[in-house]
């Protein structure tokens, strides 16, 4: 017997509410959208469409995600159980490669003496 389709309703409702973010994570996205409009006033913005700037901060979470589980990744290579900056600088770094950062390849620079720091630091 149907029951009009009641019941799938019911199951993709419960399914959409396992799969919202938690608070922390709501936290995180209400950061990001205040750094977001915060940058593109910094650059001449004046205004932007809300669904743009929810856009670029769910960009934005999505980066810095990627970039703790990558500095993660280094850390579990050295031997350590938590990142630190280093790691973090060298995920920043490898990323940079595309765009060309000097000294990037190599192997015998400080990280922290990097243009992928200097950027950051000017920034």
């Amino acid at each position: 017997m149907s029951d009009g389709g009641k019941e799938r309703g019911k199951n993709q409702q419960t399914s959409s509410m396992k799969s919202r973010p938690s608070g922390d994570a709501d936290f995180g996205l209400a950061i990001s959208k205040i750094a977001v409009a915060q940058i593109c006033e910094s650059t001449g913005f004046r205004g932007s469409h809300l669904s743009a700037n929810d856009a670029m901060a769910e960009i934005a979470v999505r980066f810095i995600c990627s970039l703790r589980k990558s500095a993660n990744f280094y850390a579990n290579l050295g031997g350590r159980t938590s990142c630190n900056v280093s790691d973090v600088i060298q995920r920043i770094q490898d990323l940079s490669l595309s765009c060309g950062f000097r000294g990037a390849s190599d192997v015998r620079q400080c990280l922290v003496s990097s243009d992928v720091v200097r950027e950051i630091a000017i920034l």
